[in-house]
């Protein structure tokens, strides 16, 4: 029995041991199927040469969504935000107050090869910091900002004292300089779309819409658009009178 348990211990040792030898592309090839937070539980204790290779990892997906806080922190001192290709970032339930955290260690312009962003119920005060500087990554693709409870409050609210995010300043240059560069979009904003042009966008995604004519104005607009997921608002019926010749797959909800 005992030379069995000497065995198998030799066994799971070589195996780690030719784990250990994988080439450091390799790793970066495996690391490509995990988020950094699961890439830093997973790897980073195994030995010295492995938690290098993590320092040297150049293209982490980062997920802040339920996140524990310890994990946020290690995360935010380890890693280079130029290195980063997603973020996740949310002041959700178990993360309130995440963003302001983030926004203490890092600026959203660092993050120059940022490809994704996700912005999910932000505090009112970082998304006045953020907004207005994403223009300034220039390799952002992929844009989703449809979750902020204080500015979906905002626009459908009907009290006149409730200022309007519609006319909000930074909304308004998030139009006009980051959309048209977009590939995918997720938004709870539609009156703002009808007078962008969307030149490169392919996917779309608009969380709550009134007005059918905001639809028509935006199939004007995107001429490359392949799919559109809609939440229709107050219709009853719904008819696409402007046609799309690009559009593949159309997706719509009703409430």
């Amino acid at each position: 029995m005992k030379n069995q348990d000497n065995s198998k211990c030799s066994t799971i040792k070589y195996q780690f041991t030719l784990f250990e030898q994988l080439s450091t592309e390799l790793f970066y090839d495996i690391f490509e199927y995990f988020w950094t937070e699961e890439i830093f539980h997973s790897f980073s204790n195994l030995n010295h040469r492995i938690k290098s290779i993590i320092e040297l990892y150049y293209v982490h997906r980062i997920n802040f969504q339920s996140i524990r806080k310890s994990t946020f922190h290690l995360i935010c001192q380890s890693i280079l935000p130029e290195r980063v290709s997603s973020l996740v970032l949310s002041d959700q339930n178990d993360t309130c107050g995440q963003s302001k955290f983030f926004l203490l260690h890092f600026q959203i312009e660092q993050f120059t090869n940022l490809r994704s962003i996700k912005l999910i119920k932000l505090e009112h005060e970082s998304l006045c910091r953020l907004l207005p500087n994403l223009f300034k990554l220039k390799q952002l693709q992929s844009l989703s900002l449809n979750n902020s409870t204080r500015i979906q409050m905002h626009i459908n609210s009907e009290d006149k004292k409730v200022p309007r995010m519609l006319d909000w300043s930074p909304l308004h240059q998030l139009c006009n300089q980051v959309f048209p560069q977009l590939t995918n979009l997720s938004t709870i904003y539609t009156t703002n779309l009808t007078t962008v042009h969307f030149p490169n966008l392919l996917h779309l995604d608009l969380c709550t819409i009134d007005r059918e004519v905001y639809i028509r104005k935006i199939f004007q607009h995107a001429p490359r658009l392949k799919s559109l997921t809609i939440d229709l608002i107050y219709f009853r019926e719904f008819t696409m009178n402007q046609p799309c010749y690009s559009l593949k797959q159309l997706n719509v909800t009703s409430t």
